[in-house]
C-alpha cells in the first residue's frame, strides 16, 4: 500500500471581492500543491474555515453535484440553519475543496482553478487532474489524502488596502 498524497493549501494575503446585487463577497487567495504540480484558489470568508493544520485520512471522490472534490473530514462544528430548537442543533461544517467560479459559490470551502479578472477558471479541470494526481481511478475511486493548511484563517473580510489590485490576473504568493 503506498502513502498518501499530500496536497498543500497555503493561504496568501491578496484577498478578491465579488459584488452581486446588493451583496459583497470577500475571498482569501492562495496556492494549491499537490505532487509539485500548483493551481490557485480562493476561500469564501466568513464564519467557517479551515484552520491551519494538518489533516490526515482526508478523501477525494466524485460528488454528484460537484465532479472530483477533496474532503479534510475536519470537525468544525456550525449551528444547523434546519434545526428548529433554540438554540439549534450543531452539525459539522461540510467544507470541500471544489470547483467553482466566483466567491459566491463558496461558502467557506476552497476552491480551484486559475485567478483570472477576481473570478477563478478552468476549475473542474483542475480538479480532475488533482484526482488523477491524487490516485483516482475506476478501481481505487476515492483515494486517501493528507490536506495540509498553511496560514491561519480569515473569518472576516479584510479592508481594501489588501484586495487584488490588478484583477487581470493573479501571480501566486
Amino acid at each position: 500500500m503506498s502513502a498518501a498524497k499530500v496536497i498543500t493549501w497555503e493561504r496568501s494575503g491578496t484577498y478578491v471581492e465579488e459584488k452581486s446585487g446588493n451583496s459583497t463577497y470577500h475571498a482569501r487567495c492562495g496556492i494549491i500543491d499537490i505532487a509539485g504540480h500548483y493551481w490557485e484558489g480562493f476561500e469564501r470568508l466568513g464564519k467557517v474555515a479551515l484552520d491551519a493544520g494538518t489533516y490526515p485520512n482526508s478523501s477525494m471522490y466524485i460528488d454528484a453535484k460537484r465532479g472530483p472534490v477533496v474532503n479534510p473530514w475536519h470537525k468544525q462544528m456550525v449551528p444547523d440553519p434546519d434545526s428548529k430548537e433554540k438554540p439549534p442543533k450543531m452539525k459539522r461544517a461540510g467544507i470541500l475543496f471544489h470547483r467553482a467560479k466566483v466567491p459566491s459559490d463558496l461558502l467557506g470551502c476552497v476552491g480551484i482553478g486559475w485567478i483570472y479578472g477576481g473570478q477563478l477558471t478552468d476549475s473542474a479541470e483542475a480538479l480532475w487532474e488533482i484526482y488523477r494526481l491524487a490516485g483516482g481511478t475506476k478501481q481505487n475511486p476515492a483515494p486517501i489524502l493528507t490536506v495540509r493548511v498553511i496560514g491561519a484563517r480569515t473569518p472576516y473580510a479584510p479592508d481594501s488596502a489588501t484586495y487584488l489590485k490588478d484583477l487581470t490576473a493573479y501571480q501566486g504568493l
